[in-house]
């Protein structure tokens, strides 16, 4: 999977959406839609920025 800072960029618009539905809508089922859905996305981040990072940054995990 060819990973690129767009790909990045776009998940943190889509957690950033999510944070202000969460904010500022009063119903409980949307909100924890929207919680379940954030924290997908979390985890989806997190696994692009390693594996952009490691082929990017290929150096970075070596202990010198």
């Amino acid at each position: 999977m060819k990973v690129t800072n767009l790909d990045i960029e776009t998940i943190c618009n889509s957690i950033n959406r999510l944070n202000i539905i969460i904010v500022r809508n009063p119903t409980p089922s949307v909100v924890s839609k929207a919680i379940d859905d954030r924290s997908r996305l979390y985890g989806l981040k997190k696994r692009l920025v390693d594996e952009f990072t490691k082929r990017e940054f290929p150096c970075s995990n070596k202990v010198t």
